[in-house]
Protein backbone atom coordinates (compact mmCIF):
# COMPACT_ATOMS: atom_id res chain seq x y z
CA UNK A 1 0.00 0.00 0.00
CA UNK A 2 1.31 2.95 -1.36
CA UNK A 3 2.37 6.15 1.51
CA UNK A 4 -1.01 8.24 0.19
CA UNK A 5 -2.88 5.26 0.34
CA UNK A 6 -2.42 4.30 3.89
CA UNK A 7 -2.89 8.30 4.70
CA UNK A 8 -6.41 8.03 3.02
CA UNK A 9 -7.53 5.21 5.19
CA UNK A 10 -6.40 7.07 8.19
CA UNK A 11 -8.45 9.72 7.05
CA UNK A 12 -11.33 7.84 6.83
CA UNK A 13 -11.27 5.90 9.86
CA UNK A 14 -10.95 8.61 11.47
CA UNK A 15 -13.68 10.14 10.17
CA UNK A 16 -15.78 7.16 10.74
CA UNK A 17 -14.58 7.50 14.76
CA UNK A 18 -15.75 10.62 14.90
CA UNK A 19 -19.09 9.76 13.09
CA UNK A 20 -19.82 7.07 15.38
CA UNK A 21 -18.63 9.34 18.11
CA UNK A 22 -21.20 11.95 17.71
CA UNK A 23 -24.15 9.12 17.52
CA UNK A 24 -25.97 7.54 20.02
CA UNK A 25 -27.73 8.85 23.18
CA UNK A 26 -24.85 11.59 25.07
CA UNK A 27 -25.02 11.52 28.91
CA UNK A 28 -26.65 14.05 30.41
CA UNK A 29 -23.53 15.15 32.86
CA UNK A 30 -21.63 15.83 29.35
CA UNK A 31 -25.00 18.11 28.71
CA UNK A 32 -24.19 20.14 31.73
CA UNK A 33 -20.71 20.46 31.61
CA UNK A 34 -20.47 22.05 28.32
CA UNK A 35 -23.31 24.69 29.34
CA UNK A 36 -21.39 25.43 32.82
CA UNK A 37 -18.53 26.09 30.87
CA UNK A 38 -19.28 28.27 28.63
CA UNK A 39 -20.80 30.08 30.52
CA UNK A 40 -17.98 30.17 32.92
CA UNK A 41 -15.19 31.30 30.13
CA UNK A 42 -18.25 34.34 29.36
CA UNK A 43 -18.38 35.12 32.47
CA UNK A 44 -14.77 34.63 33.20
CA UNK A 45 -15.31 32.63 36.41
CA UNK A 46 -14.91 29.51 37.36
CA UNK A 47 -17.36 26.87 37.47
CA UNK A 48 -18.73 26.26 40.85
CA UNK A 49 -17.42 23.10 42.92
CA UNK A 50 -19.81 19.88 41.82
CA UNK A 51 -21.26 18.23 45.09
CA UNK A 52 -22.52 14.42 45.17
CA UNK A 53 -26.20 14.23 43.87
CA UNK A 54 -28.66 12.05 45.76
CA UNK A 55 -32.07 10.95 45.52
CA UNK A 56 -33.79 8.94 47.60
CA UNK A 57 -33.88 5.02 47.33
CA UNK A 58 -36.63 2.46 46.69
CA UNK A 59 -36.92 0.69 50.69
CA UNK A 60 -35.59 -2.76 51.09
CA UNK A 61 -38.17 -5.29 50.00
CA UNK A 62 -38.69 -6.27 54.37
CA UNK A 63 -40.01 -2.38 54.65
CA UNK A 64 -42.46 -2.94 51.76
CA UNK A 65 -43.76 -6.41 52.48
CA UNK A 66 -47.55 -7.27 54.75
CA UNK A 67 -48.11 -9.70 56.80
CA UNK A 68 -50.56 -12.32 54.37
CA UNK A 69 -52.15 -15.50 55.95
CA UNK A 70 -51.49 -19.19 54.83
CA UNK A 71 -54.17 -21.59 54.55
CA UNK A 72 -53.40 -25.40 54.89
CA UNK A 73 -56.14 -27.80 53.85
CA UNK A 74 -55.74 -31.69 54.95
CA UNK A 75 -56.49 -34.67 52.93
CA UNK A 76 -59.99 -35.64 53.34
CA UNK A 77 -61.02 -31.78 52.23
CA UNK A 78 -58.47 -32.11 49.62
CA UNK A 79 -60.39 -35.08 48.20
CA UNK A 80 -63.57 -33.15 48.40
CA UNK A 81 -62.67 -30.40 46.40
CA UNK A 82 -62.78 -32.82 43.13
CA UNK A 83 -66.56 -31.52 43.29
CA UNK A 84 -65.93 -28.14 42.93
CA UNK A 85 -63.08 -28.90 40.13
CA UNK A 86 -60.54 -27.67 42.34
CA UNK A 87 -58.40 -30.31 42.78
CA UNK A 88 -56.53 -29.91 39.90
CA UNK A 89 -55.55 -26.05 40.93
CA UNK A 90 -54.28 -27.23 44.17
CA UNK A 91 -52.36 -30.12 43.11
CA UNK A 92 -50.42 -27.42 41.18
CA UNK A 93 -49.82 -25.22 43.82
CA UNK A 94 -48.95 -27.87 46.38
CA UNK A 95 -46.46 -29.94 43.84
CA UNK A 96 -42.76 -28.64 44.65
CA UNK A 97 -42.68 -26.41 41.61
CA UNK A 98 -46.06 -24.59 42.85
CA UNK A 99 -44.45 -23.69 46.30
CA UNK A 100 -41.78 -21.78 44.71
CA UNK A 101 -43.13 -20.49 42.10
CA UNK A 102 -43.00 -16.49 41.19
CA UNK A 103 -45.01 -14.12 43.72
CA UNK A 104 -47.27 -13.31 40.53
CA UNK A 105 -47.77 -16.91 39.89
CA UNK A 106 -49.08 -17.40 43.70
CA UNK A 107 -51.47 -14.06 42.75
CA UNK A 108 -52.82 -15.65 39.91
CA UNK A 109 -53.69 -19.20 42.34
CA UNK A 110 -55.74 -17.23 44.52
CA UNK A 111 -57.33 -14.97 42.33
CA UNK A 112 -58.24 -18.03 40.72
CA UNK A 113 -59.06 -20.14 43.56
CA UNK A 114 -61.30 -17.45 44.61
CA UNK A 115 -63.47 -17.69 41.04
CA UNK A 116 -63.39 -20.66 41.18
CA UNK A 117 -64.83 -21.52 45.24
CA UNK A 118 -67.45 -18.23 44.13
CA UNK A 119 -68.61 -20.99 41.35
CA UNK A 120 -68.89 -23.40 43.00
CA UNK A 121 -70.72 -22.05 45.81
CA UNK A 122 -72.89 -20.49 43.21
CA UNK A 123 -73.86 -24.13 41.83
CA UNK A 124 -75.70 -26.53 43.79
CA UNK A 125 -72.67 -28.94 43.80
CA UNK A 126 -72.20 -28.66 47.51
CA UNK A 127 -76.14 -28.35 48.57
CA UNK A 128 -75.89 -32.47 49.81
CA UNK A 129 -72.45 -31.35 52.13
CA UNK A 130 -73.70 -28.35 53.62
CA UNK A 131 -70.38 -29.10 56.07
CA UNK A 132 -68.02 -29.04 52.79
CA UNK A 133 -69.91 -25.74 51.81
CA UNK A 134 -69.79 -23.73 55.09
CA UNK A 135 -65.63 -24.39 54.69
CA UNK A 136 -65.41 -23.51 51.50
CA UNK A 137 -67.67 -20.54 51.74
CA UNK A 138 -65.27 -19.25 54.83
CA UNK A 139 -62.27 -20.15 53.25
CA UNK A 140 -62.98 -18.20 49.89
CA UNK A 141 -64.16 -15.04 51.91
CA UNK A 142 -60.62 -15.15 54.00
CA UNK A 143 -59.14 -15.82 50.43
CA UNK A 144 -61.09 -12.64 49.04
CA UNK A 145 -59.88 -10.44 52.21
CA UNK A 146 -56.13 -11.51 51.64
CA UNK A 147 -56.00 -10.43 48.30
CA UNK A 148 -55.32 -7.03 48.75
CA UNK A 149 -52.42 -7.50 51.05
CA UNK A 150 -51.13 -10.53 48.56
CA UNK A 151 -51.42 -7.94 45.32
CA UNK A 152 -49.05 -5.44 47.19
CA UNK A 153 -45.96 -7.83 48.03
CA UNK A 154 -46.51 -8.97 44.22
CA UNK A 155 -46.69 -5.37 42.76
CA UNK A 156 -45.06 -3.32 45.46
CA UNK A 157 -42.63 -5.08 46.80
CA UNK A 158 -41.89 -7.51 43.42
CA UNK A 159 -38.41 -7.04 41.67
CA UNK A 160 -40.23 -5.84 38.62
CA UNK A 161 -41.04 -2.40 40.40
CA UNK A 162 -37.68 -2.68 42.12
CA UNK A 163 -35.86 -2.73 39.09
CA UNK A 164 -38.18 -0.24 37.18
CA UNK A 165 -37.15 2.42 40.22
CA UNK A 166 -33.55 1.50 40.46
CA UNK A 167 -30.58 4.04 39.42
CA UNK A 168 -29.16 3.95 35.86
CA UNK A 169 -27.53 5.82 33.44
CA UNK A 170 -28.83 9.72 32.70
CA UNK A 171 -29.27 9.98 29.02
CA UNK A 172 -28.34 13.61 27.80
CA UNK A 173 -31.21 13.90 25.40
CA UNK A 174 -35.13 13.10 25.75
CA UNK A 175 -37.10 11.00 25.88
CA UNK A 176 -35.61 9.97 29.83
CA UNK A 177 -38.08 7.19 29.41
CA UNK A 178 -38.42 6.12 25.45
CA UNK A 179 -41.49 3.77 26.56
CA UNK A 180 -43.47 6.09 28.46
CA UNK A 181 -46.87 5.71 26.80
CA UNK A 182 -46.77 1.80 27.79
CA UNK A 183 -45.53 2.57 30.91
CA UNK A 184 -48.27 4.90 31.85
CA UNK A 185 -50.75 2.70 30.56
CA UNK A 186 -49.58 0.26 32.66
CA UNK A 187 -48.98 2.03 35.34
CA UNK A 188 -52.37 3.01 35.49
CA UNK A 189 -53.62 0.20 35.15
CA UNK A 190 -52.03 -1.41 38.01
CA UNK A 191 -53.15 0.95 40.62
CA UNK A 192 -56.83 0.34 39.71
CA UNK A 193 -56.32 -3.03 41.05
CA UNK A 194 -57.03 -2.56 44.72
CA UNK A 195 -60.76 -1.21 43.90
CA UNK A 196 -61.00 -4.20 41.31
CA UNK A 197 -60.33 -6.96 44.44
CA UNK A 198 -62.16 -5.36 47.15
CA UNK A 199 -64.94 -5.66 44.98
CA UNK A 200 -67.07 -9.11 43.71
CA UNK A 201 -66.78 -10.87 41.21
CA UNK A 202 -62.48 -10.76 41.70
CA UNK A 203 -60.38 -10.77 38.53
CA UNK A 204 -60.32 -14.44 37.33
CA UNK A 205 -56.59 -14.55 36.89
CA UNK A 206 -53.38 -12.31 36.74
CA UNK A 207 -52.55 -12.16 32.89
CA UNK A 208 -52.96 -8.90 32.30
CA UNK A 209 -51.29 -7.98 35.71
CA UNK A 210 -48.34 -10.58 34.62
CA UNK A 211 -48.23 -8.42 31.04
CA UNK A 212 -48.01 -5.12 32.77
CA UNK A 213 -45.51 -6.61 34.92
CA UNK A 214 -43.05 -7.59 32.45
CA UNK A 215 -43.85 -3.81 31.20
CA UNK A 216 -42.13 -1.95 33.73
CA UNK A 217 -39.73 -4.97 34.30
CA UNK A 218 -38.37 -3.75 30.68
CA UNK A 219 -38.09 -0.20 31.51
CA UNK A 220 -36.29 2.11 33.79
CA UNK A 221 -38.38 5.07 35.13
CA UNK A 222 -35.35 5.30 37.42
CA UNK A 223 -33.39 7.49 35.49
CA UNK A 224 -36.17 10.20 35.30
CA UNK A 225 -35.72 10.59 39.11
CA UNK A 226 -31.80 10.78 38.74
CA UNK A 227 -32.27 13.44 36.38
CA UNK A 228 -34.23 15.24 38.93
CA UNK A 229 -31.86 15.04 41.69
CA UNK A 230 -28.68 16.13 38.61
CA UNK A 231 -30.90 18.60 37.85
CA UNK A 232 -30.92 20.04 41.62
CA UNK A 233 -27.31 19.62 41.42
CA UNK A 234 -26.26 21.48 37.83
CA UNK A 235 -29.02 24.27 37.76
CA UNK A 236 -27.58 26.37 41.04
CA UNK A 237 -24.44 25.67 39.64
CA UNK A 238 -25.04 27.36 36.31
CA UNK A 239 -27.23 30.10 38.16
CA UNK A 240 -24.30 31.23 40.59
CA UNK A 241 -22.24 31.87 37.31
CA UNK A 242 -25.03 33.96 35.76
CA UNK A 243 -25.57 35.93 39.62
CA UNK A 244 -22.23 36.85 39.25
CA UNK A 245 -21.44 38.71 36.59
CA UNK A 246 -21.10 42.21 36.57
CA UNK A 247 -23.71 43.52 34.25
CA UNK A 248 -22.84 47.53 34.69
CA UNK A 249 -19.50 45.92 32.95
CA UNK A 250 -20.80 43.85 30.75
CA UNK A 251 -22.89 46.31 28.92
CA UNK A 252 -21.77 49.85 29.80
CA UNK A 253 -24.95 52.33 30.51
CA UNK A 254 -27.14 48.91 29.40
CA UNK A 255 -26.04 48.97 26.22
CA UNK A 256 -25.10 45.35 25.08
CA UNK A 257 -21.58 44.16 24.14
CA UNK A 258 -20.50 42.02 22.10
CA UNK A 259 -19.81 39.72 24.94
CA UNK A 260 -23.20 40.15 26.30
CA UNK A 261 -24.68 39.05 22.69
CA UNK A 262 -22.27 35.86 23.11
CA UNK A 263 -24.16 35.17 26.10
CA UNK A 264 -27.72 35.44 24.34
CA UNK A 265 -25.95 32.71 22.09
CA UNK A 266 -25.23 30.40 24.66
CA UNK A 267 -29.22 31.05 25.76
CA UNK A 268 -30.83 30.35 22.51
CA UNK A 269 -28.35 27.70 20.90
CA UNK A 270 -27.09 25.55 23.76
CA UNK A 271 -29.95 26.21 26.65
CA UNK A 272 -32.87 26.84 24.62
CA UNK A 273 -31.98 23.53 22.71
CA UNK A 274 -30.82 21.34 24.48
CA UNK A 275 -31.46 22.24 28.24
CA UNK A 276 -34.70 23.16 27.74
CA UNK A 277 -35.71 20.25 26.27
CA UNK A 278 -34.04 17.77 28.99
CA UNK A 279 -35.37 19.77 31.56
CA UNK A 280 -39.08 19.81 30.23
CA UNK A 281 -39.06 15.83 29.60
CA UNK A 282 -37.98 15.07 33.13
CA UNK A 283 -40.84 17.52 34.49
CA UNK A 284 -43.36 16.33 32.42
CA UNK A 285 -42.55 12.19 32.99
CA UNK A 286 -42.07 12.94 37.09
CA UNK A 287 -45.36 14.61 37.28
CA UNK A 288 -46.90 11.42 35.29
CA UNK A 289 -44.92 9.25 37.75
CA UNK A 290 -45.81 11.21 40.89
CA UNK A 291 -49.70 10.65 40.26
CA UNK A 292 -49.25 6.92 38.93
CA UNK A 293 -47.13 6.18 41.87
CA UNK A 294 -49.19 7.82 44.25
CA UNK A 295 -52.11 5.84 43.22
CA UNK A 296 -50.21 2.87 43.35
CA UNK A 297 -48.48 3.32 46.48
CA UNK A 298 -50.35 5.52 49.10
CA UNK A 299 -52.92 3.18 50.17
CA UNK A 300 -51.31 -0.23 51.25
CA UNK A 301 -53.46 -2.86 53.14
CA UNK A 302 -51.22 -2.23 56.48
CA UNK A 303 -49.23 1.06 57.33
CA UNK A 304 -45.77 1.07 55.04
CA UNK A 305 -44.00 4.52 56.45
CA UNK A 306 -41.07 3.44 54.53
CA UNK A 307 -42.77 3.82 51.39
CA UNK A 308 -44.68 6.87 52.50
CA UNK A 309 -41.42 8.28 53.14
CA UNK A 310 -40.06 7.56 49.63
CA UNK A 311 -42.67 9.04 48.11
CA UNK A 312 -42.65 12.22 50.27
CA UNK A 313 -39.02 12.87 49.39
CA UNK A 314 -39.61 12.91 45.69
CA UNK A 315 -42.50 14.39 45.05
CA UNK A 316 -44.24 15.96 48.34
CA UNK A 317 -43.79 19.25 49.57
CA UNK A 318 -39.96 20.07 49.42
CA UNK A 319 -39.13 16.80 47.99
CA UNK A 320 -36.81 16.47 44.93
CA UNK A 321 -39.12 17.68 42.34
CA UNK A 322 -40.66 20.67 44.20
CA UNK A 323 -36.60 21.74 44.37
CA UNK A 324 -36.25 20.96 40.59
CA UNK A 325 -39.46 23.76 40.08
CA UNK A 326 -37.53 26.59 42.59
CA UNK A 327 -34.21 25.68 40.35
CA UNK A 328 -35.79 26.29 37.43
CA UNK A 329 -37.27 29.17 38.48
CA UNK A 330 -34.19 30.77 39.52
CA UNK A 331 -31.90 30.04 37.04
CA UNK A 332 -34.92 31.54 34.29
CA UNK A 333 -34.44 34.91 36.72
CA UNK A 334 -30.75 34.78 36.67
CA UNK A 335 -30.99 35.39 32.72
CA UNK A 336 -33.67 37.62 32.54
CA UNK A 337 -31.71 39.56 34.80
CA UNK A 338 -28.39 39.26 32.78
CA UNK A 339 -30.18 39.98 29.72
CA UNK A 340 -32.50 42.76 31.04
CA UNK A 341 -29.33 44.56 32.09
CA UNK A 342 -28.02 44.05 28.84
CA UNK A 343 -31.22 45.00 26.95
CA UNK A 344 -31.35 41.96 25.29
CA UNK A 345 -34.47 40.20 26.71
CA UNK A 346 -35.39 37.63 24.71
CA UNK A 347 -38.64 37.94 22.43
CA UNK A 348 -40.36 34.75 24.22
CA UNK A 349 -40.23 34.31 27.81
CA UNK A 350 -37.89 31.69 29.28
CA UNK A 351 -39.30 28.45 31.03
Amino acid sequence: MTTDAIRTARHVGLALMLLLAGCGNPGADGLWQDYQQRLARLARSEVPPATPWARPLWPAPRDIRVATPEWRSGLLRYLDMAGCDLMELVASRNSGLGRVQQPVNRFDYELRFVDEAGRCLAADTLDDDPDMRQWLATLQAEKHQALPAMYWNTVVAGTELAGFLAQGDIPGTPPLLPERNQVWHALGRLGQWPARLAGSPVPADAQTLRADLRTLDLSRAGTVLDAMALANRELPRATAILRGVDTAALCPAGRASQRARYFDNVLHRIYAANLQPWLSDTWRSSEQLSQLLGTLLLDPPQPRPAVADWHQRLFGPGGLRSQMATHMADHTRAWQQLLGDCGLMPDKPLT
